[in-house]
């Protein structure tokens, strides 16, 4: 049945109006959703904590032998023991990845006491060697 007033051929035209302003406004709910969603996640559950605190953990291998890598970790200064698990955390991760092991041997790393711990610009730095054999 046709609206009151119309002719048979504009009512499609009427309907499809009517869709494309719906379609537009559920884009505009779908873009707003998509840019909420690009904010800092406070709690990222693939960011692990240590002590309770999430650390921003960078390792590079090196182009010679990826085998040997640095790790820089910040806010250190937050706690540097736990700054200094979120490296092992990261190495470890790096290792069982790329060569199927966690095995390590570190330059400096991890178990170096908080008080020989250097922090610069609120990152310790960290250098290893992952030693399982692929």
């Amino acid at each position: 049945m046709q609206p009151q007033g119309v002719h048979p051929t504009m009512a499609p035209a009427r309907r499809r109006r009517g869709l494309a302003r719906g379609g537009l406004a559920v884009a505009a709910v779908l873009v707003g959703m998509t840019l909420t969603a690009c904010g800092p996640r406070q709690n990222d559950p693939r960011k692990p904590e240590f002590d309770g605190l999430r650390f921003s953990a960078r390792l590079t291998a090196t182009r010679d032998n990826p085998r040997d890598f640095t790790v820089v970790v910040s806010p250190a200064s937050a706690n540097v023991s736990a700054a200094q698990e979120a490296g092992r955390y990261e190495a470890t991760k790096y290792c069982l990845q790329t060569f199927g092991g966690s095995d390590t041997v570190w330059t400096v790393g991890p178990d170096l006491p908080v008080e020989q711990v250097t922090v610069a610009g609120d990152a310790i730095t960290m250098t290893g060697r992952c030693t399982q054999r692929a």
